[in-house]
């Protein structure tokens, strides 16, 4: 009886750990990312580097859940998946403004390479 009775439960071990095993966890994941305000800022950076404007272009503030209303909030709170905001980005850093001093200073080379037709864009 006793022999049985391990035999027994041995089997529903091997069973459930078999189940385990073969169980596959998946997480789908939805992320919506507003970009809206990169096209008005890569135009500015372009007017920049094709020296249109001499002012390097400041930084313009994203949305976070900072300036979200109390029912957005809310709303956020009885969210089974929460809602993530990136930190807003308060100033440029001293490597973007270097990095876009140099792309302006390159860009006559550039112009006169795609004149000559050595060097084009696609």
């Amino acid at each position: 009886m006793r022999q049985s009775r391990i035999i027994v439960a041995t089997i529903v071990l091997l069973i459930a750990f078999g189940c385990v095993l073969k169980t596959h966890h998946t997480i789908e994941a939805h992320i919506t990312v507003d970009i809206r305000h990169v096209e008005a800022q890569a135009d500015n950076v372009l007017d920049f580097i094709e020296g249109k404007t001499d002012e390097v272009p400041k930084v313009a503030p994203g949305t976070n859940s900072d300036g979200a209303s109390l029912l957005q909030r809310f709303g956020d709170v009885l969210r089974p998946i929460p809602v993530a905001h990136a930190a807003e980005l308060k100033e440029s850093s001293p490597l973007v403004t270097q990095i876009l001093k140099e792309l302006r200073e390159r860009y006559p080379k550039i112009q006169a390479l795609k004149t000559q037709k050595s060097l084009g864009e696609d």
